[in-house]
């Protein structure tokens, strides 16, 4: 870089010495071409030898001739003509160069050895660069001029941390968590009934409707691996919850915008609202519904079926001892009803497996109810998590994105400002 002024008026310049057009070489062609299309000031430099050389014409400067109203030429080497052919030839290249298309081209004579010509090229160039510099401070006061209108625009900063929260919540609500859970801890108590109940009434509990299938929902995927539920649509009641809580989430995330920004916020949350029904119907059929009692059950059914085993084998024996006395001789000889304090050992099966097991039932069914409260918080913590992931690619992301356009801009607004 040289210090100093290139000409006066000229302001800050960066001559480029590209590589010749008519090189052997390809690469420096290439690089020349894509070059020429990038600066302010085109500036072909040929000489008395070359000017009307028709390739050059043809294959460079035509092809640029969309470059003219910043194109300067130099006709170089001026010293090898007389001093009166000077003026002929630069004209004759100069109606070439109109041939080409550059309809208000200079062609600026000038010799390096002598230096005639080198200050008017200077000045041309000067002039040129000086009218591109008032132009580029005509675009730039411009953009100032429109960035005053948003003088004092600031970035919108982040959304209250608890608005997405408080939007989970009601979407939870709308989607029918609470019904969704008390449903699955039903569930959860008429199956443990079924499987550790007391034999002799448990049987009358599977003639009952599961839950969970009477309210349409499904615990694992379908045959294809697609969550889905045969609930019904939420009803207006329901909708109207959802769309307030978006509307109250976008009302947060439009806080301290601009009115375009704002309304574009409303505009999409309505959007939103309309296939919000849909992405919550998909979000309760993916929870995981912990209705199905674990297998450490299957003890007390055992355990039940043993109970029962016995007060059959106690009504069986009062049978044989009253119709069929002959089958007991063999084994217990004169006394067919033998007793233990009192109490005939037939009589004590009968009392023990029916008692065992109304026990156990009646122990499981507490046990069942205690449970069923874990159950109903698993289930409603597990609708609550795929409501949150749902509103977060449905709601909060498609409406943080219109907050964070609005910051980008501000920013640029303040780059445009100064």
């Amino acid at each position: 870089m040289r210090q100093g002024e290139f000409a006066r008026g000229a302001g800050p310049l960066i001559l480029l010495d590209l590589p010749d057009f008519d090189s052997v070489e390809a690469s420096n062609r290439a690089i020349a071409e894509r070059l020429a299309g990038q600066v302010d000031v085109l500036v072909w430099v040929s000489d008395p030898e070359k000017y009307a050389d028709s390739v050059i014409h043809d294959q460079f400067i035509r092809p640029h001739a969309n470059h003219s109203a910043v194109t300067l030429a130099v006709l170089n080497k001026a010293d090898l003509l007389a001093a009166g052919d000077v003026g002929t030839v630069a004209d004759s290249y100069a109606g070439l160069l109109r041939n080409d298309g550059l309809s208000n081209v200079q062609v600026v004579p000038t010799s390096t050895i002598t230096g005639a010509g080198i200050d008017d090229l200077r000045g041309a160039i000067a002039r040129v660069a000086k009218a591109h510099t008032a132009q580029t401070a005509r675009i730039e006061a411009d953009i100032r001029s429109v960035a005053q209108g948003y003088a004092g625009v600031r970035g919108a900063g982040g959304v209250d941390k608890h608005a997405k929260r408080d939007m989970d919540a009601v979407l939870a609500q709308a989607a029918g968590a609470d019904r969704i859970a008390e449903t699955t801890a039903a569930a959860y108590r008429k199956r443990l009934r079924e499987r550790t109940g007391w034999l002799m009434t448990s049987w009358i509990t599977r003639f009952k409707p599961d839950p969970l299938r009477r309210l349409g929902l499904r615990e694992t995927p379908d045959e294809l691996g697609v969550h889905r539920t045969s609930m019904p649509e939420l009803d207006a009641a329901s909708k109207a919850v959802a769309n307030r809580g978006v509307r109250d989430y976008a009302t947060k995330v439009a806080d301290g915008l601009p009115q375009e920004w704002s309304a574009a916020v409303a505009d999409h949350a309505e959007e939103v609202s309309a296939g919000l029904p849909a992405e919550l119907d998909r979000a309760v059929a993916r929870a995981s519904l912990p209705a199905e009692p674990s297998k450490g059950w299957s003890v007390l059914t055992v355990f039940q079926w043993l109970a029962l085993l016995a007060a059959l084998v106690g009504v069986l024996w009062y049978l044989l001892v009253a119709f069929v006395p002959g089958v007991l001789t063999p084994l217990l000889g004169g006394d067919l009803v033998p007793d233990v304090e009192g109490w005939p050992i037939p009589t004590l099966l009968i009392m023990a497996g029916l008692l065992t097991g109304l026990i156990i039932g009646l122990t499981s069914a507490v046990f069942g109810g205690m449970l069923g409260s874990g159950v109903k918080r698993r289930t409603r913590a597990a609708v609550q998590k795929q409501v949150a992931e749902v509103s977060q690619t449905a709601v909060v992301d498609p409406l943080l994105a219109i907050r964070e356009d609005y910051s980008r801009f501000a920013e640029r607004i303040a780059v445009a400002a100064g």
